[in-house]
């Protein structure tokens, strides 16, 4: 486009000199105009590459990561964890995660992305499974077949004198399946902030036996068989005192009967007991 308006100049500076050569110049600090936008751009770009390599770099160094770290997938969530794969492991009661990003994620890349999202284990309150799984068998085709009159009327015809009747055969339409699969399944974790206010992060489902494996004792299931537990032996407890108070106070009765206590001191010492129901 440019070479086409460049040779429209020269035809015009041509057939009209002062104008032509006034042209050319605006042309030419035209392109040497974009030429330094360009530049700039790609400077700037580059710029924001090398920077988020470094800040990548250093994340690794930090935090010590290895191959060996455990890695989870985000979905999304409120700390706005990119859409990748993140090394997530434990350090100084803090569940971490930090971006596991390729050369080829880091072209474009804002380098204020590349830094490890910290959430304190005790701020942690539950990870827990969401979502369904489940198949979908999709059926199509199918019809067809059968004979055509059409085709038979246009054979008897193009038979002349010898005319045969011909049927022409419909194509049958065959039957395909295709097995769909709705997979909407996730980890949530549940946190809260500074602030009390609360939080929710979702990873790939396939990462909940990493979140079993460095916060067990968040797991919400566990959490609701352990409630269960507490008030089932509550329940036990209480019930085991009952039965000793009344136990003390049928002894009491006994005394009474026998003459050891006179009923003042039965009804004060019923009270007290029963006060410890």
């Amino acid at each position: 486009m440019e070479l086409l308006i460049f040779i429209g100049i020269i035809a015009l500076s041509v057939m009209f000199p002062p104008m032509g050569i006034v042209l050319i110049f605006v042309f030419v600090g035209q392109v040497i105009n974009l030429s330094r936008k360009k530049k700039r751009k790609e400077s700037e770009k580059n710029e924001r590459y090398r920077e988020a390599v470094d800040k990548f770099n250093e994340g690794m160094h930090y935090y010590h990561i290895t191959g060996a770290t455990d890695q989870v997938t985000a979905l999304g969530g409120d700390l706005e964890l990119m859409p990748i794969a993140h090394y997530m492991f434990i350090r100084n009661d803090k569940l971490v995660f930090f971006p596991n990003i390729s050369f080829g994620y880091f072209d474009g890349l804002n380098p204020l992305k590349v830094v490890g999202r910290e959430i304190p284990v005790k701020a942690i309150q539950s990870f827990e499974k969401e979502g369904d799984f489940y198949t979908e068998n999709q059926v199509s085709g199918g019809g067809g077949g059968g004979s055509s009159m059409l085709g038979a009327y246009l054979g008897e015809v193009s038979g002349g004198k010898d005319r045969h009747i011909i049927y022409s055969r419909r194509p049958v339409n065959l039957i395909q399946s295709k097995l769909i699969k709705h997979d909407s399944r996730s980890v949530t974790l549940r946190f809260r902030d500074e602030s009390n206010l609360e939080h929710a992060l979702k990873f790939n489902h396939g990462d909940y036996r990493l979140f079993q494996k460095l916060i067990p004792e968040k797991e919400l299931e566990l959490q609701y068989e352990l409630d269960r537990q507490k008030i089932l032996d509550e329940k036990v407890n209480r019930e085991d005192k009952n039965v000793d108070v009344m136990d003390q106070i049928r002894k009491l009765g006994q005394l009474r009967e026998e003459g050891l206590i006179d009923d003042t001191e039965f009804e004060d010492k019923k009270d007290e007991l029963l006060g410890r129901l």
